[in-house]
């Protein structure tokens, strides 16, 4: 389970993450629900850690209190030194664009542009940089997922596989430090889910935080630290014992 430093929060002082007391409570025709109940959880720079649980656990829930979709009813969201819920929504929309990248289940690429230009416009929307400086680093993220090839497609053109790929370089265009990822190997074959995990460890090793939530236990043990939800209430929070001899599993 966590473990709490002096002050009664995980390692308070190191962290990246800090979700402190958190709450969410939702009222469905008129009864009350609780998603999240009394979280306490802190994650570190260049942490890879798997989030876990059933459908209905907090998982989804979880994540958008980090990313700021969505706020406590209780508690303190810190991240990056930064109390999210407490920004206001015309501040957080450039917050988001400089301190996370985003990895969406279902990829989120805008149908109506070409690949160059859905990995470019996070750039485009948050940093003042010139066209050819974005143009560049666009360039060079395609060239890392080996996509740059493709550049002029369009994502009803490309397979499973590369639009997730694509939604990793969409995710890294402005380089920030967090990386949170929804399920981000959930409608993958077996061979573009290895190619998706291994762009994440690698981000590991060049120092980010990277967070994925998966309902696949094996894949969870590929990640150094995985955390259980059930019932909105984390109940394991340990690392894993072999992480390198993981198999991701085969797409049903």
């Amino acid at each position: 389970m966590t473990k709490n430093n002096d002050s009664g929060h995980p390692d308070a002082a190191s962290s990246v993450i800090q979700l402190i007391g958190v709450t969410r409570e939702f009222k469905v025709s008129g009864i009350q629900t609780t998603a999240l109940d009394d979280i306490h959880l802190s994650i570190k720079n260049g942490e890879f850690v798997s989030v876990i649980g059933r459908s209905g656990s907090g998982k989804s829930t979880l994540m958008n209190m980090v990313t700021g979709i969505d706020h406590p009813t209780h508690g303190d969201v810190i991240v990056m030194d930064t109390h999210t819920h407490q920004l206001p929504e015309n501040q957080m929309a450039a917050w988001r664009g400089n301190n996370l990248g985003i990895v969406f289940q279902f990829y989120q690429l805008l149908p109506t542009l070409s690949l160059i230009d859905n990995v470019m416009l996070p750039m485009q929307l948050i940093d003042s940089k010139k066209h050819a400086v974005q143009f560049e680093r666009t360039k060079n993220l395609l060239e890392a997922v080996d996509l740059w090839e493709k550049k002029d497609k369009y994502p009803a053109q490309l397979s499973g596989g590369e639009q997730q790929r694509a939604a990793v370089a969409r995710a890294m265009a402005n380089d920030p430090p967090i990386l949170i990822a929804d399920e981000p190997t959930g409608n993958l074959s077996s061979s573009e889910a290895q190619q998706v995990m291994a762009m994440l460890k690698n981000m590991v090793s060049t120092g980010r935080s990277v967070v994925f939530v998966t309902h696949d236990l094996e894949l969870a043990e590929t990640a150094h630290r995985k955390i259980t939800l059930s019932d909105g209430r984390i109940i394991e929070d340990s690392k894993t014992i072999h992480p390198k001899k993981k198999a991701v599993k085969r797409k049903q």
